[in-house]
């Protein structure tokens, strides 16, 4: 019982020492922060879109092909390559399945 005691009030000295340590931000790293994320979005912005080419046809309704309708693809290797701050596709292979 006395080791319980004991055990209580050594955890006071620790939950007031906490207590003690708020964090206060300040707003001077929050503007930076905000202007540097800003800069970043600019700068990828200007890089070119990274988006899967689809085999469709502009106007034309969507509708199950062949395969030997689709156009050839391109073969490419599934990494995370970066140029720069521009992410960058690898094509391993050009015209696969062409005729």
């Amino acid at each position: 019982m006395r080791l319980l005691i004991v055990a209580l009030l050594s955890l006071f000295p620790t939950a007031a020492a906490a207590a003690q340590l708020t964090f206060t931000p300040d707003h001077r790293d929050a503007q930076a922060k905000s202007k540097a994320n800003a800069e970043l979005a600019a700068m990828l912005a200007k890089c070119p879109p990274v988006a899967p080419r689809w085999a469709d046809r502009k106007g034309e309704p969507l509708r199950p092909r062949k395969l030997t309708e689709l156009p050839p693809a391109n073969l490419y290797a599934a990494v995370y390559h970066h140029v720069g701050l521009c992410e960058v596709p690898i094509v391993v292979k050009y015209g696969v399945g062409k005729n």
